[in-house]
């Protein structure tokens, strides 16, 4: 497999960039994104249930569905943690996790995804609350991560999860394309 076509299997929908300003319509369209993640991830699922796709991989040395819908879950809890973090302590520093290896965990590699899905549901509602309840000011507070050793405000987050969700659905999208 050529490395480009690698690279738009690991990126389908291209790399994070976060944008110049942060709008009120940025601001919503990445709460519509939050919200309807859930339910099409939901959606996938049944897919690739059904057709007994679940532990197919979505490209070489990849994750597999299960794998990826385990690592939504994962992933969404920890950033609901960090808002938090960010919402109650000046400028905290966040603990970053080894993602890769919490994929190898058995609940990611034999557990129904069903269960992670629901805590989608759950993680989901309380992220959107949490940011719509915020103040305008609130969206500029940061939190620091050690490995990147840079401050991310709670804006370019909501902007991050709401691509990251995108990213990993059509990681989905593509195993259940595939033959």
């Amino acid at each position: 497999m050529a490395s480009a076509e690698l690279e738009e299997l690991k990126y389908p929908i291209g790399k994070f960039t976060s944008a110049t300003e942060f709008t009120n319509k940025l601001k919503q369209e990445c709460l519509n994104n939050l919200e309807q993640l859930p339910d099409l991830v939901g959606l996938e699922y049944i897919k690739l249930k059904s057709s007994n796709k679940l532990d197919t991989l979505y490209r070489p040395e990849g994750w597999t569905g299960r794998q990826v819908i385990h690592h939504l879950s994962d992933s969404h809890i920890n950033a609901l943690i960090r808002i938090k973090l960010a919402l109650t302590e000046p400028h905290p520093t966040i603990k970053p996790y080894i993602e890769s290896e919490w994929a190898k965990l058995k609940d990611a590699t034999e557990m129904d995804p069903m269960i992670s899905i629901n805590l989608l549901v759950g993680i989901h509602a309380k992220l959107l609350y949490l940011y719509k309840s915020m103040s305008e000011s609130e969206f500029n507070l940061t939190y620091f991560h050690p490995e990147s050793k840079r401050d991310y405000k709670l804006s370019t987050m909501l902007e991050i999860y709401s691509w990251h969700g995108k990213h990993h659905l059509e990681h989905l999208r593509i195993i259940n394309k595939s033959s």
